[in-house]
Order: C-alpha cells, then structure tokens, then sequence
C-alpha cells in the first residue's frame, strides 16, 4: 500500500477557514506537518462521512473542527454519532475533535457520544492544539511500522478484565514474571502476580479464592498506546483513554476529590494516581489511570514543573486552591497506567501496591 499524500487533514466548516483553520494549518507546516485541507471544507451539501473518508484515504490522521458553524450545518445524527467510529483495523481512532468556541454542554446538545470523546478545545490556545495533533500524529506514524508482535499485544490486553480466577489471566499472558505474597491484612492475604513483556507490564492482585480482584497495566514504551473502556453510567456511552497519548484532563476535566488521587515524590521514586469509582447499577467499579515510574515517561515527566507540583499534592497541610492548581498542572500529563477493580471491590480491600514499582521490575526484560 502506498503511504498517504499527506500527514493530516483539517475537516471544518468553510466558515472557519478564516482564522482559525488557516492559523493552524501554518502553524502544523512550520513543524513539518503536510497538510490537507481544499477539498475536506464543508460547505453546503456535502456529505460528512464521506468528506471524511476522502480525508483519512489520503492521510495518516484527521482533524475535525466542530463548531457552531458545524453543527448549523444540521448533520444526521446518526452521521455525528458515527464520526468517532472510524478506526484502523487494530482499533485506533484516527480522528481527533476540535472543540472551537464550544464547551461540552454545546457539543452535548448536538451529539452526547462526540461530548464523551476525547478532543481538545481551541481555548487552550493554538499551541496546546498543535502538540495535540502532533502527539496523535506520532501515534498514526508508529502504526504502519508496527510489528505482528505489537499488534498480538494489544489484543492480549483487550482480553483482560478484573474478576475471573488467575488461571484466566495465565491462559491470556502466560506465566508471570513474579509472585509475592501480602499479609497486610490477616484475614485476607493477597498473592501479587507480575508479567512482564516487551511492551508492557501487567499486576493482578489475587486473594486467596484465585479471583483477581485488581489489574493494572502499564505501558513500557510511548508508541505503546493500548485503548481502555470505562462506563461512567449504563445509560451513556463508554469513556475511553488512550494510555501514553491521552491526558488525565481529556479523559475527565473536572479533577478529582482529596482521597481519590495519590502523589508521591521522594528523592528517588514519583508517581501519581486517580481513582474513578463509578457507582451505578452494573457497573460498581473503581478505574485507576497514573504515571508510574515504571513505565514510559516523557521528559516533561521526570523534569520541571511535574515534580513539585507532586510535592505540593503529597502534603496534607496544602491548602485547597494550592492543591487545585497542582493538580491542573499534573493532570496535563499522559497516564501510562490503567487499573481497574472486580465489581462491587474497592480500593481499600486491595493489599498489594496499586501497579507494579519501579524497584521491582527495573532489572525486568
């Protein structure tokens, strides 16, 4: 197959054109981008699917800008409904949606399931939306270069669930690397079961009737970007996060309350955590997302301003507003971990470390 013309393409409602598409389109092409946009304009008449088709057919990645200008336009529902549903055969969402002068409520108004998606807001400003892009291009670019061994990796990860017995997990993954014992709490010992593969890392916190009652998995590499469903409510559609692409603050804006995120910088280990509990008929649940050092880490990461700000949220002395302004700092960063508990389980029945640490598997291959 021949590689694409072009690297993305700005699908956006002609009225748009002028600034702000024109303003990103030059500032993509100063990074190096190619860009795509003459015949991917909406104007009267067309045809959203396939405007969008015709864009993904010669690009690696698309962009949408969703407007008022867009939404006058008065699309088909199930055309909005169905925009995020173009992926590659592996799963991946090509498409990233641009918020432009509208908030969630506007979107929602429009189209709840593009409301739950993931997407950035042209209020963060042109440079915010450009190193969006660039972050999910990178992705798009490392997908054509995955190998078989990659793409076997990911479909072992859909695999997994928190719930069944350990066995389920060995059939998937295959032996484990280590198992520890826990005996933090005497009447219900934990084994710790840790796999370790190139790409990856998985925990399973096992009690002691072989039902895992709690997985994580971190990534080990930043092109390993594995996708992960969470169901807020029954009655919408599922959140997904993109590990090593997504942010904390695309997944959920609103941040977490004290006692459901956990920060630590010491001298020599970091990381930070937040909990989701979602409890509603079904779907009794805590999700997990955190960077752990023991994955894949960007520079921002492990430099300025990540680590104070882990500081300031550790303390239990810090106040409110300085708590909120830390974790809006922190919560632009990329969680390389997901974690999610069995039904009805909540953190605190878990005795085993949330993910697998840093000392532990540093000499792992």
């Amino acid at each position: 197959m021949a590689a694409p013309e072009y690297d993305v393409f700005i699908c956006h409602a002609s009225e748009d054109k002028e600034p702000f598409v024109r303003d990103l389109r030059s500032a993509l092409e100063a990074d190096g981008v190619k860009v795509w946009i003459d015949e991917v304009e909406l104007v009267l008449g067309s045809r959203l699917r396939e405007t969008i088709d015709k864009g993904l057919g010669r690009s690696r990645f698309g962009v949408v800008v969703l407007s008022h200008h867009f939404f006058l336009k008065r699309w088909p529902q199930q055309e909005l409904d169905g925009l995020l549903s173009l992926e590659a055969a592996d799963g991946r969402t090509r498409v990233l949606p641009i918020w432009h002068d509208v908030s969630q409520t506007d979107v929602a108004r429009y189209s709840p399931v593009l409301a739950d998606r993931v997407a950035v807001e042209s209020a963060r400003g042109l440079t915010d939306v450009v190193a969006e892009i660039l972050r999910a291009l990178a992705i798009a670019r490392k997908a054509s270069a995955e190998t078989p061994n990659t793409r076997t990796a990911y479909g072992k990860l859909k695999k997994l669930h928190a719930g069944p017995q350990v066995n389920y997990f060995l059939e998937v993954l295959g032996n484990e690397r280590f198992r520890t014992p826990y005996q933090s709490h005497p009447s219900e010992p934990f084994l710790e079961y840790v796999w370790v593969d190139p790409q990856f890392y998985v925990q399973a916190a096992v009690n002691s009737f072989g039902s895992v009652l709690l997985f994580t998995v971190t990534s080990r590499s930043l092109t390993f970007t594995p996708v992960f469903e969470m169901v807020p409510e029954p009655s919408t559609p599922s959140r997904s996060i993109r590990l090593c692409q997504d942010s904390f603050e695309a997944l959920d804006p609103e941040p977490p309350r004290r006692g459901a995120f956990f920060a630590s910088m010491g001298a020599r280990l970091f990381g930070y955590w937040e909990a989701r509990y979602y409890g509603n008929p079904g779907n009794y649940q805590t999700f997990i997302l955190g960077v752990n050092q023991a994955g894949a880490l960007t520079e921002d990461d492990v430099s300025n301003p990540f680590g104070p700000q882990l500081l300031v949220l550790q303390n239990p002395e810090t106040d409110e507003s300085a708590a909120r302004e830390a974790l809006q700092t922190v919560r632009r960063h990329m969680p390389n971990t997901f974690g999610a508990t069995a039904p009805y389980i909540t953190l605190d029945r878990i005795h085993t470390p949330i993910g697998v640490t840093f000392d532990q598997v540093r000499t792992a291959r």
